[in-house]
């Protein structure tokens, strides 16, 4: 299936319901779902009716009026330094893909939008943590392991 018809753009506040299902899709292949679609859409609509103005912005693929994969990236601020007291950082997540359309460069796609809007926002740095799955994905796009970062996991 060609891929050519794919738009990449910026997700709109209508795109609720959408991002609601992909995400809905994402966390089930992850084992992890615990509401019912129903339930969880709903609370998924609240949280996205704030999302952007929390500095959300989702790159989306759409064919044929219906999305079909999307990347998040957060804004986070820097603590201001005397060099550079307006730095910020995004944080890159929930780059999916739906299942039948992997493997033909949708997720390249969405991660160099991804990467073209935190260089028109001036980040500093993009960070993210990849699925053993996408880890070729994600190097591809030039992200590279860091030994930088350290994780503590809370209950």
């Amino acid at each position: 299936m060609a891929m050519d018809d794919v738009i990449i753009r910026y997700a709109e506040p209508a795109d609720g319901p959408e991002l609601a299902r992909l995400r809905w899709q994402l966390k089930n292949e992850e084992a992890e779902a615990g509401l019912g679609y129903a339930k969880f859409k709903k609370a998924f609509l609240t949280w996205w009716a704030e999302a952007a103005t929390a500095g959300w912005l989702v790159v989306v693929a759409e064919r044929d009026g219906q999305l079909i994969g999307n990347a998040w990236l957060l804004t986070l601020s820097k603590v201001p330094a005397p060099h550079d007291p307006h730095a910020t950082m995004a944080y890159l997540t929930n780059v999916y893909v739906e299942a039948d359309l992997r493997g033909q460069g949708l997720g390249g796609r969405l991660l160099a939008a991804a990467r073209s809007a935190a260089e028109k926002q001036g980040h500093e740095m993009v960070v993210s943590w990849p699925s053993e799955q996408s880890v070729t994905l994600y190097q591809r796009a030039g992200f590279v392991p860091s030994r930088d970062a350290w994780e503590l996991a809370l209950d």
